[in-house]
């Protein structure tokens, strides 16, 4: 398969790593956000936020603001609302999930279309006194490559902090032993000021922030352009 990188004109480190600290101070208005993006307008019910989200969105409407919204609302001290954005030429299928702690409350959408972002909320079990913590996966259609997505959103910080990672590598699925590897080796500390991470692999690039809340927002953004039909490479 021959890869192509597509180069957006938005990949610049401080835009996205400034896009991430402007959401930890910014106070949520939910009720701009209804007027004026649609993304978070079809994350609603009849103009009402949702207190769970998974869903499918624009990618060009997925950012820290709709993030942040949507984590607000969620009645719980410890949640990660992730927006995972497709901004290549192919389908991200086949999802798979480990949660080191914290629950999800429904499955990850099977695909996610190129243009889109999936919007998804992870959050600490009720009474428990750990946070949100896990690994998720979704697989490039028609390669062997998946995009690896770390989080963690302690519940006693100072002791520790919110943390992520992203990978691009292949023949792998969410689970304990990927949580921990993602975990100890390159994840970032965001109190440290790491709110931004970018990786290249095979001519695939993932940008990743985070925001330092205790309802935090990871923003991914993954670009790639394959210049090998998909009709030849499922052999349709």
């Amino acid at each position: 398969i021959q890869l192509q990188l597509a180069l957006p004109n938005n990949l610049d480190k401080y835009n996205l790593e400034d896009a991430a600290r402007k959401a930890e101070v910014e106070e949520v208005d939910l009720d701009n956000l209804m007027e004026t993006n649609d993304g978070f307008h079809n994350l609603t019910n009849l103009g009402v936020p949702k207190t769970r989200v998974i869903g499918i969105i624009s990618a060009v409407t997925a950012g820290f603001s709709v993030l942040k919204a949507v984590a607000s609302q969620i009645d719980v001290s410890r949640v990660c609302a992730i927006g995972l954005s497709n901004h290549g030429n192919r389908k991200l299928v086949e999802p798979s999930w480990y949660l080191e702690s914290g629950i999800i409350r429904d499955p990850l959408p099977r695909e996610i279309l190129p243009g889109d972002a999936g919007i998804f909320t992870f959050e600490k079990t009720n009474y428990a006194t750990y946070g949100t913590a896990g690994t998720l996966t979704y697989t490039v259609e028609g390669t062997d490559t998946q995009i690896e997505v770390m989080w963690s959103v302690p519940m006693v910080y100072g002791v520790y902090s919110n943390r992520f990672n992203v990978q691009i590598e292949e023949n792998q699925v969410a689970s304990s032993m990927l949580h921990k590897f993602l975990y100890n080796n390159q994840s970032q500390e965001v109190s440290n000021g790491g709110h931004w991470m970018h990786r290249n692999h095979n001519n695939i690039k993932v940008h990743a922030a985070m925001t330092n809340n205790a309802k935090a927002s990871l923003l991914v953004e993954i670009y790639y352009n394959l210049t090998t039909p998909i009709t030849e490479v499922l052999g349709k």
